[in-house]
């Protein structure tokens, strides 16, 4: 079982693969659109597929940033509430993910789990 670490500040909480995560950004780094994220770390196999839900609870546009691609793998915001995709990563190694939204207003909840279907 993968285990997914979150990291904000100093603060480390260890969760694994399939676990639903309710979290909230209290303290945060700054995205260029002006917004707010807060990163993650998980470890995952080369082509297998995994699901990303996303979910939020304030109707604003969330999305997850994946920092070695570049690019969101999910957004989810007040038209779609909550969203999942299928995701097959390109290598295994630990992924650096950023759960962001572009509402500079802290505190943001989300709700996001990264699964085995």
């Amino acid at each position: 079982m993968a285990a997914v670490i979150a990291a904000s500040g100093s603060d480390s909480i260890e969760i694994y693969l399939g676990t639903l995560v309710s979290d909230s950004i209290t303290s945060s780094v700054a995205t260029e659109g002006g917004g707010e994220s807060k990163s993650y770390s998980i470890y995952v196999r080369e082509g297998i597929e995994r699901y990303v839900y996303l979910a939020n609870s304030d109707g604003n546009l969330w999305g997850i940033w994946n920092a070695d691609e570049e690019d969101y793998i999910i957004e989810a915001g007040s038209a779609t509430g909550g969203r999942t995709v299928s995701l097959t990563f390109s290598q295994t190694d630990n992924q650096k993910l950023f759960v962001r939204t572009l509402n500079p207003d802290a505190p943001e909840s989300f709700t996001f789990k990264i699964y085995v279907p």
